[in-house]
């Protein structure tokens, strides 16, 4: 009967010693996909128009610029992608009563062009616009476009300024 007892105890002992890895397997496998959807691929080159004259900002040092759509407003149009939409002048729609609606068909048209069978998976994957704008638009002409973008389903806004000297 010792004999017995002693094989027992030897098991109980083996199986305490046995290590329990699925928990830790789900959990690396939960970082290694939060660090490839956080992983950045690279920086973009943006070049706005020569005439214009971004603001400057101190910015952080592991910001990044990701090719996304671009809205360029310069002192005598906007600009969708480098392709014109609206004159302007002097940095103000010609038109005020037909700037946002303008801007907001450009808008939607291009999203509607772009969208891909991810983005029907991830809806907000094609909402990201970047906004160039010279430091001497004036504030009610930058807010109406950026109302006419959030209309036209844009959440993610980002505003491109340089870095001081």
């Amino acid at each position: 009967m010792k004999k017995r007892r002693r094989f027992r105890k030897a098991d109980e002992e083996n199986e305490e010693m046995a290590l329990q890895i699925t928990s830790m397997a789900d959990i690396f496998t939960i970082i290694l996909v939060f660090l490839l959807k956080s992983f950045s691929t690279g920086m973009a080159t943006i070049t706005p128009t020569s005439a214009m004259l971004l603001p400057s900002i101190e910015a952080p040092k592991n910001a990044t610029i990701k090719e996304i759509l671009t809205l360029e407003v310069s002192e005598k149009s906007v600009l969708l992608d480098q392709k014109p939409v609206l004159e302007m002048s002097n940095f103000s729609p010609l038109n005020v009563a037909n700037f946002e609606p303008a801007i907001t068909n450009a808008l939607q048209s291009q999203r509607t062009k772009s969208r891909s069978p991810a983005s029907e998976v991830e809806p907000d994957s094609d909402s990201k616009l970047l906004v160039l704008a010279d430091e001497k638009v004036p504030y009610s002409t930058l807010q109406m476009l950026l109302k006419a973008a959030a209309t036209a389903g844009y959440v993610d806004l980002q505003l491109l300024v340089t870095k001081p000297d």
